[in-house]
Formats: C-alpha cells, sequence, structure tokens
C-alpha cells in the first residue's frame, strides 16, 4: 500500500484529484484535505495540510479548491465497511472521520460541488463533507501559458510568418518591417468545459525591451472551437475567419525590462473567448489562438526567448 501511494500519490495531486477512495481495510476513515503525504503516517507533517477542517458545510465549512487544475489538495477515504467490520487502530493523524461500523459511502455531484456522506446501516449520517471547485460566488480561475515556440507567431506585412522570435513585437518592428504586423498566440489546451459562462479572460505580457510611445492595439481569435497550429505558410495567421468580438488595447509604455503587471495585461477578453467557447466543435482541451493587429511597438517576451515568460492566458468562468 506505501509503494502504491507513493507511485501514485503525486500523480493524483499534479492533476487535481479531488477524492481519493480505497477499500481493504474494513473501516471507514476519511481525511481533511491534504497535499504531498505518500509515506507512513509517522512522515506527515502540518506543512501537507492545505484546509486542517472537516470540510461539512455545517461544520467548519466546505473545501474550496479555487484553481481548477493546480495542485490544493485531495481528500482520502477508507470504505470498506459496506458487508464487514474488523477492530484497529483509528489513529492515523490525517483523519477527521473514524467508524468501525457497517454502512455506505454515498457522493453526490452537481456542477463544480462534490457531497459526500457516510450512512451506517440505519441510514444515519455518521460523516459528511463537501469540496467545492471555485471561490465562494462559484468563479473557477485557470491559467495557461503558452508552451511551444510555435505557438507565439509573427506574420510580416508580405504574410511570411515567424516561428522562431526570441521576441514578439506588438506589432511594429521597425527594423524588419515598416509595416505593422500580425501576431499570433496559441493556446494548446484550454480546459474550459462545454457551457461555461465566461467570467473574466486576459493575456498577460512580460516586457523583452523598453517599449515607448504610442500603441493602439486590436485582438481577436481564431473562430474556430479547435484551432489549427500556426505553421510557417504564407498568411496562416491573417488567413483565418476572425471572430466578430474584438477588443482594443491601449498600454501604457513600458520602461522596466521583466515586468509582467497591469500594463502588461490586456483588457477583459471574455466575449472572445465565450464566441469560442460557444463554437458547436468546442470540446474542453481545445485550443484557443488570439491574433493581434494594430499599430505602435511594445516588446514582449516569446515563448522562444523565455519559456517561463511566455505569453499566458487568464481565465475565469461559472
Amino acid at each position: 500500500m506505501t509503494q502504491m501511494r507513493e507511485s501514485f500519490g503525486p500523480i493524483m495531486d499534479q492533476f487535481g484529484v479531488d477524492l481519493i477512495v480505497s477499500g481493504h481495510s474494513h473501516s471507514y476513515e476519511r481525511s481533511m484535505l491534504i497535499q504531498g503525504h505518500y509515506g507512513l503516517s509517522t512522515t506527515f507533517d502540518s506543512s501537507m495540510i492545505v484546509d486542517g477542517g472537516n470540510g461539512s458545510a455545517g461544520g467548519d465549512g466546505t473545501y474550496v479548491k479555487e484553481d481548477l487544475l493546480s495542485n490544493n489538495g485531495a481528500v482520502y477515504a477508507v470504505a470498506g465497511s459496506s458487508g464487514k467490520t474488523s477492530i484497529r487502530a483509528l489513529d492515523h493523524p490525517v483523519m477527521v472521520s473514524n467508524y468501525v461500523e457497517l454502512g455506505s459511502m454515498v457522493l453526490d455531484v452537481s456542477g463544480n460541488s462534490l457531497h459526500a456522506v457516510f450512512l451506517n446501516s440505519q441510514g444515519l449520517v455518521l460523516d459528511d463533507f463537501d469540496i467545492q471547485h471555485g471561490n465562494a460566488s462559484g468563479v473557477i480561475a485557470l491559467d495557461v501559458s503558452v508552451t511551444d515556440g510555435n505557438d507565439d507567431a509573427e506574420e510580416r506585412a508580405s504574410g511570411s510568418v515567424n516561428l522562431d522570435s526570441t521576441d514578439l513585437e506588438l506589432v511594429e518592428d521597425p527594423q524588419v518591417d515598416p509595416l505593422p504586423q500580425t501576431l499570433g498566440i496559441r493556446f494548446a489546451s484550454v480546459a474550459v468545459p462545454v457551457g461555461a459562462t465566461i467570467t473574466d479572460a486576459s493575456l498577460q505580457f512580460t516586457v523583452d525591451e523598453v517599449s515607448t510611445g504610442a500603441a493602439n492595439l486590436v485582438i481577436q481569435a481564431d473562430a474556430t472551437g479547435s484551432s489549427a497550429a500556426i505553421e510557417k505558410i504564407t498568411g496562416n495567421i491573417t488567413n483565418r475567419t476572425m471572430t466578430s468580438a474584438a477588443i482594443s488595447w491601449t498600454p501604457p509604455e513600458w520602461t522596466v525590462v521583466g515586468e509582467a503587471g497591469a500594463d502588461q495585461r490586456t483588457p477583459d477578453l471574455a466575449a472572445i473567448v465565450q464566441e469560442i467557447i460557444d463554437q458547436p466543435d468546442w470540446v474542453s482541451g481545445n485550443p484557443i489562438t488570439f491574433v493581434m493587429t494594430g499599430t505602435g511597438r511594445r516588446t514582449a517576451e516569446s515563448y522562444d526567448g523565455s519559456p517561463a515568460s511566455a505569453p499566458l492566458l487568464h481565465l475565469e468562468w461559472q
């Protein structure tokens, strides 16, 4: 069992699993919300506690996981007493509920919420807890970065596409071309469910070079629920059908290299993302490509220049 925890526990944490249920022992035990505990009980310490309460809406309060995919803990339960019980020590430090009684665990999943109860053989609720994705208002947040050098690209006015620039010129690069270029930024896997209502969306850039003067940019997106990869083909970005939603951005001057704050963040792009999510071919995990045009110059980091500072898409939805 220890080897299984050591092997599978990190994977569960990495992918944001909420609840891990096992049998084997003929009892009922249920943990608080924890992460990073894979060994024996003697290896557990308080740094592994995400929420040390009992998770009951009528008790210490619901366990809340505000970010959809982040590593923010799981509840572990042993539900092995539906047909038999056996006396054993119930003293593991992560457990907030322990019973040696015949009973069953019942799960009810509705939208972004999970409600669990342990019922004994007389139908009495001995334990209950809730896990909620999103904050108290039900909003779920997700951050997605560009993860491939081909996914942030520049298309010159001539139509030629550059996939390997070490920075991104938004959108003029007078040393290369006197005419403005078109920028394509593709996020390869965006895990937003079908039917979601987008409440906030933005692109976050990081300053690569000091860039001043006026800049007036327009942001749209490839109007499909499954945006194709950007390729080194003439007109590959500009020949796409664009969303009817278009957001203007007049970014302030960028004067500090490495800065990634409000001045490098676009206005709300929720209308653009909603138009993509509403496409009939949208499936959670599909790609989205944003397209930027306009005039002026702001120079941002690209994936090829600095993977850790590549463009980032922030989303919130209900």
